[in-house]
This record gives C-alpha cells, structure tokens and sequence, in this order.
C-alpha cells in the first residue's frame, strides 16, 4: 500500500520486484512509482515470453518503471532455455527499448554484440563466476556462483581464501546445469 511504502522508503536501499504473469505486476508497478523509493523490475526471460518482450518492456517504462534486469533461466527444464531465434528476438526487442535493461551475466555472449560494461575475466569474456566473485551461502559453504550445486565447506575467511587460490579450476568451471553461459558456448 501507500501507506506501508512511505513508512518503509527512509529504511529501504533499493526494492527489486519481480514479476510473474499470474500477479497484479502492472498495479504493483505503478504504486512503487508514485512511491518516494528507488526500484527496479526483474524479469526471467522464457520461450512463452520472447514474444511479448518488447511489449513488457514498453508497458513497464509507462508505469514508470526505469530499470529492468532481465534473467536469463538456468535449470533443467528444457522448456524454459532460450533457442537461438528466441535470443536474436530479444536482442530485437532491446534495441527497442529505451530504458535501461540489464541483463544477467547468464546470457554470457550468447546474445551477440549489445553492449556491455565490462568483458569478465574469461577467455571470451564470460560471467566471471569463481574469478571475479564467489558466493558464501548461508551453509558455508563457496560456490562459482548462485545456480551451482554442493561446494567446499568454510568456517572462516581464511577457508574462503584458501579455496579460492587452491580450487580456482573447479571455480572457474561451468554449472552443470542448462542456461549456463559457459556450458552452452555455441
């Protein structure tokens, strides 16, 4: 509500939605507009919504939203990775679009020559997962990025090193998982 935004927005940093076709998005949209917070819309991008993505992203700058990351699935049904057309469509539609759209590292190169703000530190320039960042999930243990399964125990921050240093290949490895930039270089 209203009420609740102004009462959150002195203790808010940024709000990210996301949003899902079976939700009122459109209303949510429109209140964190008018709302005194900063926020932004995370979409994930699927073959059923390819079509439609430039109309999404049209409709989401009306209702005032100004920042857009698009995700891209990571996963094992087949159903929701993207085909080569579905990708050329959405590089179509962002060249359309006129606000400002993020793109999830996921994507990797798959999505050809758009622009990007940094190149990653692989040798095509890819996500960067297990060089430039890591992640330390809540179980402690070190993962190349959020979609990987398992990884190293750590108990302390010397662990995080040492396993950076002594596990860099492993790190540096793809996801075993579809939707992987660095599994599917095609």
């Amino acid at each position: 509500t209203e009420e609740r935004l102004a009462r959150l927005a002195p203790h808010l940093g940024e709000i990210r939605l996301s949003i899902y076709d079976d939700t009122p998005w459109p209303e949510r949209v429109a209140a964190l507009a008018k709302a005194p917070v900063t926020f932004g819309v995370n979409l994930l991008v699927t073959p059923e919504r390819v079509a439609a993505l430039g109309a999404t992203l049209h409709r989401l700058e009306a209702l005032g939203c100004r920042d857009v990351a698009l995700l891209r699935y990571v996963g094992p049904d087949t159903t929701q990775q993207l085909s080569h057309a579905d990708e050329r469509r959405v590089v179509a539609a962002l060249a359309r679009c006129t606000m400002s759209v993020r793109l999830s590292v996921c994507f990797g190169d798959h999505l050809g020559a758009l622009p990007r703000l940094f190149d990653g530190d692989g040798p095509s320039g890819d996500c960067g997962a297990g060089g430039e960042f890591l992640v330390l999930t809540s179980e402690r243990t070190v993962k190349q990025c959020s979609f990987a399964s398992g990884g190293p125990s750590v108990r302390t921050a010397d662990d995080v090193l040492r396993v950076y240093r002594e596990q860099r290949d492993v790190l540096r490895a793809p996801v075993a998982k579809a939707g992987c930039a660095r599994a599917n270089r095609d």
